[in-house]
């Protein structure tokens, strides 16, 4: 596997905390904001969970809701963090089935 992507949805809320994948009452509360991020990886073999926060580039974003720009900056870099958790665990996923099926 060549590519791959991760997506991960964070609300902020009238608080101003992050929470990442936000439950649908979390999402719609009254002055919450939320965004959708996904990011792309080369490869499996580039996800390091200990790399830096900034992410490489935005495949795609998705926001509603008012937020200022740091909040909007917040956001993506909590959800860049979490999708390189996302990324990691598919790729000890795809590792593990494919080390069952080489046995």
């Amino acid at each position: 596997m060549k590519h791959i992507f991760a997506a991960v949805t964070v609300a902020l809320s009238k608080e101003k905390q992050l929470l990442l994948d936000p439950t649908l009452q979390e999402e719609k509360a009254e002055g919450a904001a939320a965004g959708c991020f996904a990011f792309p990886f080369s490869s499996a073999a580039d996800v390091d969970p200990n790399s830096s926060p900034s992410p490489p580039g935005v495949l795609t974003l998705y926001t509603k809701g008012r937020m200022s720009s740091d909040d909007l900056q917040d956001m993506l870099e909590a959800s860049w963090r979490g999708s390189q958790k996302l990324a990691g665990f598919l790729r000890l996923s795809i590792n593990k089935a494919f080390a069952l099926v080489l046995q």
